[in-house]
């Protein structure tokens, strides 16, 4: 005997870009926009909002990809954001909601 079945999931409205809130130290972010960055647009952004992004990592093949941003300069390897992956993101600032 089989039973046809409907469920219906309801949520929130999806938001194509919502806000990151950075708290002072490490944060795992994602980015699930349709938002084209890269590791260093992305600090650069921050650097731009007054927020104190100093870092932004990644983990890929078993490593560990840093980008540092200190004095107005990029140390690292930059590499594209994708929404269907994590990062960590370094703020040495305080706390602070942001809208890219």
């Amino acid at each position: 005997m089989f039973y046809r079945l409907k469920f219906v999931i309801k949520g929130n409205d999806h938001l194509d870009n919502p806000p990151l809130n950075l708290q002072n130290g490490w944060n795992m972010v994602s980015f699930p926009g349709p938002i084209q960055l890269t590791s260093n647009t992305f600090l650069l952004r921050c650097s731009n909002m007054q927020v104190g992004c100093k870092a932004i990592s990644r983990y890929i093949n078993g490593n560990f990809d840093t980008v540092y941003y200190v004095d107005n300069t990029h140390f690292g390897n930059e590499f594209k954001i994708d929404k269907t992956s994590g990062y960590f993101v370094l703020n040495k600032g305080e706390q602070k909601i942001m809208q890219l």
